[in-house]
Order: structure tokens, then sequence, then C-alpha cells
């Protein structure tokens, strides 16, 4: 029996990790596109895509909430219900998705949907196969999209990203860290609400905040 797929694929990771030089700016640029690939699964099913047609993510992940870690893969591959349109794939699934993602990157570094569009590479095809491993040669075919597509320019919109990247982290103010003499404790650092949505885990002073290299070599040390 043959049964048409979907088959996305978003980029560009290699250029954008390559920019990250910090702990808290791996940890953004992989949430980014983790955040990317769920807003558009979301956008597939409320547009009628089935959950159990999906192969990739598992339709496990739909209903987790994606804390610490990013949880969605950079390719989603999932069966095409009858009624579905390829030509309104751009304007009603991912701009859609680029609208709800660049509401949550922007409570870091400012950042439209039509930027986030010129950003990123999102490429996507309906493909046709009468096999029993569709994942396997779908995958091939998601292989050679990416070897042969070009990319965006990505010039004037990677120092948005990089701030980003860089900005994503609770940061301790000086004012913040001395103790004045009146003062019992230190006042909590602001967090941003990216961060405090997305990751829970505390540093050694008890403030959610993705720890850097240095501190998490040494936290063996402060233990003792």
């Amino acid at each position: 029996m043959t049964q048409t797929y979907l088959a996305i694929t978003i980029g560009p990771i290699y250029k954008t990790l390559q920019m990250a030089r910090k702990t808290r700016e791996f940890w953004a640029g992989s949430m980014l596109f983790s955040l990317l690939a769920k807003q558009l699964c979301l956008q597939l099913l409320d547009k009628g895509f089935p959950k159990d047609g999906f192969l990739a993510p598992s339709k496990q992940l739909f209903g987790k909430e994606i804390m610490n870690v990013g949880l969605y893969l950079d390719r989603i591959i999932c069966a095409v219900p009858a009624n579905f349109s390829f030509q309104s794939f751009e304007t009603d699934i991912i701009f859609p998705a680029l609208q709800t993602l660049a509401t949550e990157v922007s409570e870091v570094q400012t950042i439209t949907a039509e930027e986030l569009k010129s950003y990123f590479n999102i490429y996507a095809v309906c493909k046709e196969t009468v096999t029993d491993k569709p994942l396997s040669e779908i995958s091939e075919h998601l292989n050679v999209m990416e070897v042969y597509q070009k990319g965006h320019s990505i010039d004037t919109l990677s120092p948005k990203i990089k701030a980003f990247m860089e900005n994503v982290n609770t940061e301790y103010l000086e004012e913040q860290v001395s103790l004045n003499e009146n003062e019992q404790e230190r006042p909590s650092p602001q967090i941003s609400n990216f961060l405090e949505r997305y990751y829970e885990i505390k540093d050694f002073k008890g403030y959610i905040r993705i720890p850097s290299i240095s501190e998490i070599s040494t936290y063996e040390l402060r233990k003792c």
C-alpha cells in the first residue's frame, strides 16, 4: 500500500553551534532548534496530521514539556492526511511556528518571525513510499536534500542569534554579588522568562542558571 509522507529538515545547526563558546550558548543553540521542531509539529497536529502518523519525532513526545534539554530532532517525518496542500505549507505551517518561536526568543533578544525565516533552512518534501521501512528510505532522501540544497545567507542575522545565545543565562550583577552591611542575604539575580520556562537546574549558589565549564569541573570541590 502506498503512503505519502511529509519530510522536513531544519538547519543550519552546524553553523549555529559554531558560534557557541560557552555552555549556555551550546544549550541555547540546541534549544532553539528543538523548539522550532516542536512548533512545527504542533502546527502539523493542528492542521489535521494524525499523531499516530509521526515516524519522527516519536509521538510519545507530544504533550511533554521541554525542560533542561531539547527533546525534538531536527527532522520531522509524518504521514500526510488526504486534505493536505503542500502549496500552503509555508503560510499554514512554517510561518505560524516561527511567529510563536519569535515571541519566545524575543524575551532574551528581539528577533522577528521574518528574520527567523531568513535565518533558518527549513526544507520539506512529500514522498510516496511502499516500503515497510519508510523511515530509513525517507531519511536517506533528506540526507541528499541537505547536501544539495543551498542555504540562506546568515551573515546579517548571525549577530542576533549570537546575542540570544549569549544572553539567555542568568547573570550575576556586581551589586548582587556583594553584601551590604545591613543585608543578610544576596538578592536573587533576574532570570529571563525563557530560561525559567525551559531550565530548572540550580547552580552552586542556588539560582536557576546554566553553569560554566569551570563551575561544572569544580562542583565536587565545592561540596567538600
